[in-house]
């Protein structure tokens, strides 16, 4: 993020989808290991269930036994992607952490293009941001308003009726829907 003073806002965007990779790969020996020890638990657990099923199987129709399999592969299958999602999830913290720590200076470049990527799409006149960064945007003639978060910004238009949202929550949220997939197959493949 050192290089932030020259980079445009899709080249923080990308940076932010880049360090979010970054720390999934970092990331990904550790979760593939507790993916593992999951997977292994969760063939244990399928594996005594058919085991439980087969002793029982030749008291029980071919349709109960059927049943009751489709169970325990809907529940083994629900529990490793609890598993896959709570990988996802620890990846997720982890970059807000990472965010959390970013200098001063760092902040206040990011603040910089977010404002001025606000201001491209709306008249901003009222801007929401964390405590961090007010001093960023006091004194630049729009009225800022201290709000709890991660960073970056809100701004608003004077009336309040439209709002764009660039606090870095919203734009992990939306990094995280829009490469989903990709940070699955980082982690799970």
């Amino acid at each position: 993020l050192g290089r932030i003073k020259t980079m445009g806002l899709q080249d923080v965007k990308k940076k932010i989808v880049e360090e979010a990779e970054n720390q999934a790969k970092l990331l990904m020996s550790s979760a593939d290991a507790e993916i593992k020890k999951i997977e292994s638990s969760v063939k244990k657990e399928v594996q005594e269930y058919e085991s439980e099923l087969k002793r029982n199987a030749e008291n029980l129709l071919n349709s109960a036994e059927r049943k009751e399999h489709a169970g325990a592969q809907f529940e083994g299958k629900r529990m490793l992607l609890d598993a896959k999602k709570a990988a996802i999830e620890a990846v997720m913290q982890d970059v807000k952490k990472r965010l959390q720590k970013l200098s001063l200076e760092e902040r206040k470049e990011l603040v910089e293009q977010l404002m001025t990527k606000a201001e491209k799409e709306i008249d901003v006149k009222k801007v929401y941001v964390g405590e961090k960064d007010m001093p960023t945007l006091k004194g630049k003639g729009i009225t800022v308003v201290e709000k709890s978060m991660l960073g970056g910004l809100i701004a608003e238009t004077q009336d309040g009726k439209i709002s764009v949202d660039f606090s870095f929550e919203a734009l992990l949220e939306q990094l995280q829907q829009a490469h989903l997939r990709e940070m699955s197959e980082v982690l799970f493949t």
